[in-house]
This record gives structure tokens, sequence and C-alpha cells, in this order.
């Protein structure tokens, strides 16, 4: 087995880990945080979501995509992709 290089040492976890513990402090002080550091939300997805998903992993569709997304929806305006009222897609303005 290679040895491990020293520099590993140095190494201090994933930084959303720091921000989730800061958080909870926070929490403990009477703060109302919502969790979006770790990629686990306050919420549960709606019943559509829950539905689409079982959908797609019953028919294969459970792997990563490619960096470049799926071609379908890429050809689609950013502004019809995001129904969430919060989501600001950015518009290439050029």
């Amino acid at each position: 087995m290679a040895p491990i290089a020293s520099r590993v040492a140095e190494l201090n976890g994933e930084g959303a880990l720091s921000v989730f513990a800061r958080a909870k402090e926070l929490e403990k002080l009477g703060r109302s945080i919502i969790h979006l550091e770790l990629g686990e939300p306050d919420f549960h997805p709606a019943a559509p979501v829950v539905d689409a998903l079982r959908s797609a992993v019953a028919a294969g569709r459970d792997r990563y995509v490619s960096p470049r997304g799926i071609p379908p929806s890429a050809k689609r305006s950013p502004s019809t992709c995001c129904a969430h009222a919060m989501c600001t897609p950015h518009l290439n303005k050029s």
C-alpha cells in the first residue's frame, strides 16, 4: 500500500458541514433556519415529484446525466424550465 501524503493531515472536511454546524448553533439560539447546505431541505417533495421519481427509477433512468444536460431539456428556454417562484434562471442577453 502506498504511503498517504502528509498534506492529508491538513484536510479539515467538507465546508458544508461547518455551515451545517453553525446553522444548528443558530437554531439553538432560536433562529429559524432553512437547511439547504447539505442537500436536505426542510420539506418533502410534492406528490408529482415523487411520482416522477418512481417512474424514472422503474424505467431505469437512475444514473447521473451528462454534464451538458439532457438534450430535450437543454433545448428549452430557461424560463420555461423553472416553475418555482423563487427560482430566477440566468437568461443570456447576448
